[in-house]
C-alpha cells in the first residue's frame, strides 16, 4: 500500500474541525460534595454547531502521531493472552479494539480514519509527527 494511502486510511490522531461540541448529557452533572441539592456544575462549555471562521492563511488539518499498527494483531482467545506486539507481558485479554499492551489493530486505525473523515473530509494539510 502506498504511503499516501496509509496516511489517509490509518491515522491515529485528533481531527481539528471546530464543529460540534459535547452532547448535552456530558455538559454538566450534579453538583459535587457540599453542593446544594439540585445544583449542577458545568464540566465542558457547550460550543456552537457552526464552524468558526478562520483567519486568512489559516487551515484545518489532521494531526497524526505515533502510528503503531500491529499487522499480526488477533483478538485474544483467553484472559491474559497478549498480542504479538505486547511481548511476554501478562495483561488483560486483547479485545477487538486493542489493548494498552499492544500496538493498534487495523480496525482501530480504520475507525480513527473514518471519524477524522467525517469531522473534516478534506483537510488543508496533514501534520504527521512521531
Amino acid at each position: 500500500m502506498q504511503l499516501a494511502a496509509l496516511l489517509l486510511l490509518c491515522p491515529l490522531a485528533v481531527a481539528l474541525s471546530g464543529k460540534g461540541g459535547p452532547p448535552a448529557a456530558l455538559s454538566s452533572r450534579p453538583g459535587g460534595r457540599g453542593a446544594p441539592s439540585g445544583t449542577r456544575r458545568q464540566l465542558l462549555a457547550p460550543r456552537s454547531a457552526e464552524p468558526r471562521r478562520l483567519p486568512a492563511g489559516a487551515g484545518r488539518f489532521w494531526h497524526i502521531t505515533d502510528l503503531h499498527w500491529d499487522p499480526d494483531y488477533e483478538v485474544a482467545a483467553a484472559a491474559g493472552q497478549a498480542c504479538p506486539s505486547g511481548g511476554s507481558r501478562a495483561g488483560p485479554a486483547a479485545g477487538p479494539w486493542g489493548s494498552y499492551l499492544c500496538d493498534a489493530p487495523w480496525c482501530l486505525l480504520a475507525s480513527a480514519a473514518s471519524a477524522m473523515r467525517s469531522l473534516l473530509p478534506q483537510p488543508d494539510f496533514i501534520l504527521w509527527t512521531g
